[in-house]
């Protein structure tokens, strides 16, 4: 689960809960973390419904606007390591972002972009997260990490320090691709093996290939 802030289990947690968290800033709740706390599955119906009879209580008013710009604000005064953001084409809502792969990982010196598009009813329903860059990974499908268990608390920042974890540890007993957990259960170097061609193939520039 998401450790971002207050966990709403029910509909009414919703009125209650404090969303000014994701005004501070603090990313302390990322600091000691398992792949269990990013459960990067596909929203299931009745979760929608949950959400929609939560979200017909609460007026638009601006704010997905309003909270997008500072949320954009707040990443460019202070970046995530290893991540660019920035606004696609002046459209607010659609971001593009950027992430080094991590370190001593077979993503290592690839640059990944991501694509993330908010819906109008941000921040009550989550963005759509999809990978522009090919990446060979168990919890991703095809190009899109999905989140459940969303909260307003939750933040883009957030969100991309969860992806960069992600890539630097799967989780393939809750895989989204179930035939690169296999082989990273039972051939670990085969799949690292596959997963540093794709990052050479789709993720360095060609000036980075020929240096290796």
């Amino acid at each position: 689960m998401l450790r971002c802030g207050p966990q709403l289990d029910s509909d009414d947690d919703m009125l209650g809960a404090d969303f000014s968290d994701f005004e501070d800033g603090d990313d302390s709740d990322f600091d000691d973390i398992g792949m269990h706390d990013f459960p990067f599955l596909v929203n299931s119906p009745e979760e929608t419904m949950r959400r929609l009879r939560i979200y017909a209580r609460y007026p638009n008013n601006g704010m997905p606007e309003t909270r997008l710009k500072h949320e954009l604000a707040q990443i460019r005064q202070g970046p995530v390591e290893g991540c660019r953001v920035d606004v696609l084409d002046d459209n607010l809502f659609e971001w593009a972002a950027s992430l080094k792969g991590p370190v001593n990982t077979p993503y290592e010196g690839g640059v990944f972009d991501i694509h993330i598009s908010f819906p109008n009813e941000y921040p009550f329903e989550p963005p759509t997260l999809k990978f522009v860059t090919k990446i060979y990974h168990c919890n991703v499908y095809g190009s899109l990490v999905c989140t459940e268990r969303w909260t307003p608390v939750i933040t883009v920042a957030k969100l991309m320090v969860s992806i960069l974890y992600m890539m630097a540890t799967p989780d393939p007993m809750d895989p989204l691709n179930p035939a690169i957990a296999k082989l990273y259960i039972s051939h670990r170097s085969e799949h690292d093996k596959i997963a540093r061609q794709w990052t050479r193939r789709f993720a360095m520039p060609n000036s980075e290939k020929d240096g290796q």
